[in-house]
């Protein structure tokens, strides 16, 4: 899906919570997801429940006397809920959906650097206890625009597209009242596949614990193992803090994102956010001189966005990003190229 029809999605959504009935993002990416928690948890809203019929009691004649009607019922019961099985509630098995959008404004002149990044996910959920494994094969494409090897020394270029295709195992198991934690594995091929090799197969993940003070206030602490060339593994943590049902702060390091609800829209609730994120990820190329290589894209990005969520869980978004810090490191150790600064326009949706 182009960012072009993603942008289409996202007004089809803006117009399905202004009637009412959302048709629309988790888990993230390990990295590139959000690598602590799921997007904000906005106030639940309930359906409303449906009729429910009360039988009569026994005996009762509806062709008796007038003036002996059966007991009056409730005119409404309560929602069904998800039957218990032995391992807790009965949770479905296909999660969400999730297509995601990015565009990295450059061109093939002087220090500029264009990418275009288009990425499809499932997630699966398979019960284990009262925690349920989360699944999600994925698969991303980036279109490289640049860079212009004439203008850096050493010739460094990338080819036009390089590739992601991953499988996640998430587990978010709660251990006490106040502990649980937050456990990702990806194992993933990330190359042109044009030169695949054994550094073509990366296995970036994370392990978090978080620790409840108040129901309003959480520790996090652990650490996010990426697997690239620039960096391997960062210590990650801080503080999410919800001081009010619409207000969400993850004050954490190396992904902050503050979150506040900007209004309530029948059963759909609009968010906009402010966050901050590592981005790039590392690839196994074929030189424009026929060499393999290993190359590792990376920037730092400040992003403003709004997400829409419906009461079913069905989420789209739009972001805007100022990207910055931007370079190519090559295993092969030819002068690394540095970009010039960019902005980056970012959209998804997840049902």
């Amino acid at each position: 899906m182009s960012l072009r029809g993603l942008v289409a999605a996202w007004l089809l959504l803006s117009a399905g919570v202004a009637f009412g009935q959302p048709r629309v993002q988790f888990p993230s990416m390990v990295p590139e997801g959000s690598p602590y928690t799921a997007a904000p948890s906005a106030p639940s809203i309930a359906p409303p429940p449906g009729p429910t019929y009360t039988p009569p009691p026994a005996g009762w004649d509806p062709y008796g006397a007038a003036g002996t009607p059966p007991p009056a019922a409730p005119a409404y019961g309560a929602p069904p809920q998800a039957p218990e099985t032995l391992y807790g509630k009965a949770t479905r098995f296909l999660q969400e959906i999730d297509l995601d959008s990015a565009y990295l404004a450059g061109n093939n002149t002087g220090n500029n650097l264009g990418i275009n990044d288009e990425d499809i996910s499932a997630t699966f959920a398979i019960p284990v206890f009262r925690n349920p494994f989360l699944v999600t094969p994925g698969f991303a494409v980036h279109l490289w625009d640049g860079p212009n090897s004439n203008n850096f020394a050493g010739s460094p270029d990338m080819p036009p597209r390089t590739y992601d295709a991953f499988l996640d195992a998430t587990w978010k198991p709660q251990i006490t009242p106040r502990l649980s934690a937050d456990l990702a594995f990806r194992a993933g091929i990330y190359t042109d596949f044009d030169f695949v090799s054994s550094r073509s197969v990366r296995f970036p993940s994370r392990g978090l614990g978080l620790f409840a003070i108040n129901p309003n206030l959480q520790l996090v602490a652990g650490v996010v193992y990426f697997d690239r060339l620039s960096v391997r593994i960062l210590p990650a943590g801080g503080v999410i803090w919800m001081p009010t049902p619409d207000t969400r702060w993850e004050v954490l390091f190396p992904r902050p994102k503050l979150s506040q609800r900007i209004t309530t829209i029948r059963n759909s609730n609009l968010w906009g956010y402010v966050s901050g994120e590592y981005g790039g990820n590392t690839w196994t190329i074929r030189r424009a001189d026929g060499s393999g290589d290993v190359v590792d894209y990376n920037d730092l990005r400040l992003i403003l966005g709004t997400e829409a969520i419906g009461y079913n869980g069905t989420r789209g978004y739009i972001e805007v990003g100022y990207v910055f810090n931007r370079r190519i490191l090559y295993r092969s150790g030819i002068p690394t190229p540095h970009f010039h600064d960019t902005v980056m326009v970012r959209a998804g949706i997840a049902f």
